[in-house]
């Protein structure tokens, strides 16, 4: 709470609540306050590419090939956190069927598109053969932080909505949207089973690490200027506060797979 400069809390759920003041102001009445929380997040991850392998050193008799791979790398990042709260309080001066809904919804996006470098070592020892992936891409990412929350007051039939929850309000709310050079390095081990001549099994591992992501979570400021709350008229210091930040993104994955070649 930035105007007290101290922590506080939006109570939910409480026996016998009591307050003259605050969020839920029952005039010094006891009321019961009935509630519901829900926490949503989902990620999604997307990679494309195109690139061009071309022989650089092979040495037949130890079964040994080095490709230089060149091309173009797409990758995406796309997270969404919403924030869910359902307060129904019960006697005090609400009416019955008194309900109070907050919600916080905070999106972000990563849009990559570069230019793709590496080398792909192949060791070949009988049916069996070992693959090592190097490779690192070089471009732009276009990084989004979208913020939006309402609160709906229902009471006596009568209906109210405000823009803003708790942790989004009219000081944060909105699209920022900015360009940041971002270098993706990856590397990966595959071993395969030659079974035919055209014909081999794969099984690997793969590491790829981002060095600029914005992720939804971070984007929450936990300073609250409470006087926005309900439509209310900003007093004190902005906040929550528009944040845009960022952070290292790793991703770790097993991939099986069969390869035809003709």
């Amino acid at each position: 709470n930035t105007n007290t400069g101290q922590q506080d809390s939006l109570l939910l759920a409480y026996p016998m609540f009591n307050s003259a003041g605050g969020r839920i102001n029952t005039g010094g009445l006891a009321t019961n306050l009935n509630g519901t929380f829900n926490f949503n997040s989902e990620s999604e991850i997307h990679t494309a590419g195109v690139v061009m392998k071309s022989v650089v050193w092979v040495l037949p008799e130890a079964g040994w090939r080095t490709f230089f791979l060149g091309g173009y790398r797409f990758f995406s990042v796309a997270e969404d956190l919403t924030i869910n709260s359902t307060i129904s309080p019960v006697g005090g001066l609400f009416v019955p069927g008194s309900q109070i809904d907050v919600v916080d919804a905070f999106s972000v996006g990563n849009q990559f598109h570069g230019g793709d470098l590496g080398l792909n070592t192949e060791l070949a020892t009988g049916p069996f053969t070992i693959g090592i992936l190097t490779k690192v891409a070089l471009g732009n990412n276009h990084q989004s932080v979208r913020i939006n929350g309402s609160t709906t007051t229902v009471s006596g039939g009568a209906t109210a909505q405000f823009a803003g929850g708790l942790y989004s309000q009219p000081t944060n709310i909105g699209e920022q949207e900015r360009d940041r050079f971002t270098v993706i390095p990856e590397a990966g081990v595959n071993l395969g089973l030659q079974l035919t001549r055209d014909v081999k099994l794969t099984v690997g591992y793969n590491f790829l690490y981002i060095n600029r992501v914005v992720r939804a979570a971070e984007q929450i400021d936990p300073n609250i200027n409470p006087t926005q709350f309900d439509g209310g008229i900003l007093v004190g210091q902005a906040s929550p506060a528009p944040l845009f930040r960022e952070n290292d993104f790793f991703l770790h994955g097993l991939n099986t797979g069969i390869e035809w070649k003709w």
